[in-house]
């Protein structure tokens, strides 16, 4: 089985379970400035997208009092709705033991996730972060440093399609036009070594 060099991972929900998080966020948010009850379905469709663009794009007219009110409860929900994907601290770890290169890209606000990754004890193995706030040439360049060697190749771990479409659009970047390798989001290791 081929040996990969080189792992990007989207963060949440497959490194992080944030999924009722960002749901009770949402849901109190819509109450809170509108009065409505927002469907789960209608918040789950919007992952993978950066929160101010989902707002924007849910009701525009409202979109900075509901990402200021969505902020407000996240803030005071903390950490008390976010957990580890079963496996994932031990697969990163594992990874960056082998001497992987590591990098973790995600809609989310960089200083959130490494407070999050902070939370699940994988910060010390990731390389690289790359959040909404690196520019197009600045995530390049980040993410230009992962190039993985001629024999290791590149394997990308994302749980949703909108992130999956996003990596494999940037894979130039990543893998110089190479196919990657997309691991289903159990962390098994048979399927990365």
């Amino acid at each position: 089985m081929k040996q990969y060099s080189t792992f990007l991972f989207d963060f949440d929900g497959t490194l992080l379970d944030s999924n009722e998080h960002v749901i009770s966020c949402f849901q109190k948010a819509f109450q809170h400035v509108l009065g409505k009850d927002l469907p789960r379905e209608t918040i789950t469709a919007t992952f993978g997208i950066p929160l101010a663009q989902a707002l924007q794009d849910l009701a525009p007219e409202h979109a900075d009092e509901l990402l200021r009110v969505y902020r407000q409860y996240s803030d005071e929900a903390g950490f008390s709705m976010l957990y580890e994907i079963d496996g994932a601290h031990d697969t990163i770890r594992a990874l960056h033991d082998m001497g992987c290169t590591i990098a973790i890209v995600t809609s989310k606000k960089e200083v959130n996730a490494t407070a999050q990754m902070d939370y699940i004890g994988i910060s010390d193995y990731v390389d690289f972060l790359v959040g909404p706030e690196k520019s197009t040439a600045r995530a390049s360049s980040a993410l230009g440093c992962l190039r993985p060697s001629p024999a290791g190749g590149l394997s990308i771990w994302a749980s949703t399609p909108k992130m999956r479409s996003w990596l494999a659009t940037a894979r130039t970047i990543f893998c110089a036009g190479k196919t990657p390798t997309w691991i289903p989001r159990a962390f098994d290791s048979q399927q990365w070594t």
